[in-house]
């Protein structure tokens, strides 16, 4: 069997990241998998990276592939005045049925494919070709209009609109519902609670809606460096609390949360450390602060996640976090929000604490009870996490899946 993931970048972002390790895992299990990307990381044989045309100098082909992004990201900002990366149109991309890879493919399963990579024209023609399309949900754009988070039922209403987002997001479920018509999509959603709502859109009907977790490669959080917290710059003498994400300031990751949660433990004795790629104003915190800046090695991630005492997503919508199965791995118990698939991966005063949405008291008392109870959690969350998210299990859910779909695809 082969399989052709399709992703916007190799391993840059959480669903790119996701798609990556399925890759790996179907590799080790006996299916030949590749991933096709407009952004490349690595050097890994099984990733193939779009063509730019031979007349395209070397040096421009970078910028080259990002044309169709530059494009779409424009129309957007003419038709709505709208700078926000919350939606996407899908006008522009590449062809994948023209490539080598996408010919020779038993299976087409995609990814997050946004920001210029396929279009919903090029969506079409990957159904019209007849093979079996997967289609995982790392967020619900794909069954919703223009954005990549909120309510289904009210995305629907925007497309009723008479203003500019209005129209913008009728003709885009407009160009979904043509593309989808085309042929049979299986919308994988990561997490139970993105496959309810995927089922309640108007887009899935006539397709089918799973839920299989995306894999995950415990080994390499599990046989982590023996690096010391002084090593990192972090104190010997403190509870750690840890968060972490690509953009900390967006507010979709509600550290804003964590930052009033912080004030309320001035009397406890804790440090925060922080990983990612920008850095809020953190004015007047009563304790500690620790920038450790973006953490490119899977590895050196392990480390500082198995050294932190408590990692706190105070996420505000998600759907099943990489970082929470890595902190568990790690044997680090995790306290979030109940929103999304967080509930489905922290179970309330077992593995970590679930607090109450947006409510930054009750993630204070969480951080609390954790760091109380941090070394029966610590036992659970690694063993949920190996038995639930472990990249053989979950690759051979999406074995049987392909199976099943390229033999009803021949029938």
């Amino acid at each position: 069997m082969r399989v052709l993931i399709v992703s916007t970048s190799e391993t840059v972002g959480g669903a790119a990241i996701a798609a990556s390790r399925l890759t790996d895992a179907l590799n080790q299990n006996g299916v030949e998998a590749r991933m096709l990307v407009r952004d490349r990381q690595t050097d890994r044989p099984t990733t193939i990276q779009v063509k730019a045309p031979c007349w395209i100098p070397r040096f421009m082909q970078k910028a080259w592939r990002l044309i169709p992004k530059a494009r779409e990201r424009l129309s957007i900002f003419m038709l709505t005045g709208s700078k926000s990366w919350d939606i996407d149109t899908a006008t522009d991309g590449f062809s994948i049925t023209s490539t080598k890879a996408f010919r020779e493919a038993d299976v087409i399963h995609l990814h997050w494919v946004n920001q210029g990579m396929v279009s919903l024209e090029e969506v079409g023609r990957i159904l019209k070709a007849g093979k079996p399309v997967v289609w995982t949900l790392h967020d619900l754009w794909p069954v919703m209009a223009l954005h990549h988070y909120g309510d289904v039922a009210r995305e629907k209403a925007l497309t009723e609109e008479r203003t500019a987002a209005g129209i913008l997001a009728r003709w885009v479920w407009g160009r979904k519902q043509k593309a989808y018509s085309r042929g049979h999509i299986t919308f994988v959603g990561c997490s139970r609670w993105i496959a309810d709502e995927a089922r309640r859109s108007t887009l899935a009907e006539g397709h089918e809606v799973v839920s299989i977790p995306n894999p995950f490669p415990a080994s390499i959080f599990l046989n982590k460096p023996d690096i010391s917290r002084s090593a990192l710059g972090l104190p010997e003498d403190k509870q750690l609390v840890l968060f972490c994400a690509q953009k900390t300031t967006d507010e979709r990751k509600g550290i804003r949360y964590l930052l009033e949660a912080c004030q309320k433990l001035k009397d406890e004795d804790v440090a925060l450390a922080v990983v990612g790629a920008s850095m809020p104003t953190l004015d007047k915190l009563p304790l500690p602060v620790y920038h450790l800046g973006y953490i490119s090695s899977p590895k050196t991630m392990a480390a500082i996640y198995t050294l932190a005492s408590v990692f706190v997503t105070p996420s505000l919508e998600d759907n099943l976090p990489n970082t929470i199965m890595e902190a568990m791995t790690c044997g680090t118990p995790c306290v979030g929000f109940r929103v999304g698939g967080i509930p489905e991966m922290i179970d309330h005063k077992q593995n970590g604490y679930v607090a109450a949405y947006k409510d930054s008291t009750d993630l204070a008392e969480g951080i609390r009870w954790t760091l109380r109870n941090r070394e029966e959690c610590s036992r659970a969350a690694q063993q949920k996490a190996v038995s639930e998210w472990g990249e053989e299990n979950v690759a051979r859910r999406f074995i049987s899946m392909y199976q099943t779909a390229i033999r009803q695809s021949k029938s």
